[in-house]
């Protein structure tokens, strides 16, 4: 899928992207998959007298990083097969940024994230 997205990318994918979708993008990685992962991941917070559970630098790496947004083509290109979209360029543009930048961002930063976490998990 990521071969396909990139294809689609340097045929004019992301022409119909506009600073709109861009910000949708980026508040879709930075503030509403860590959030919303944070609130799914509270019931399973370190506990002092118990076993298992997850520090809180574990929760929102796992929030941060959460499930990549390849789904969110496969459900767009459902989308688009059952109904006529509004706006579908724009949909389609906005969502492949959404993905890119994901990757993109996400490649970048998961190895100090990582590294930092384990120092952390070492104290």
């Amino acid at each position: 899928m990521l071969l396909a997205l990139g294809i689609a990318v340097t045929r004019g994918l992301l022409s119909e992207l506009d600073w709109w979708g861009a910000g949708i993008g980026l508040g879709l990685i930075f503030v509403i998959r860590p959030v919303a992962g944070v609130i799914a991941l509270t019931p399973w917070r370190a506990q002092t007298h118990q076993a298992g559970g997850m520090t809180a630098a574990e929760r929102w790496t796992a929030s941060f990083f959460g499930v990549r947004g390849v789904g969110s083509l496969f459900y767009l290109a459902y989308a688009g097969g059952e109904v006529d979209l509004f706006a579908a360029d724009w949909l389609w543009a906005t969502v492949g940024f959404t993905v890119v930048a994901s990757v993109l961002v996400h490649g970048v930063v998961s190895n100090p994230v990582m590294r930092r976490l384990d120092r952390l998990a070492d104290r």
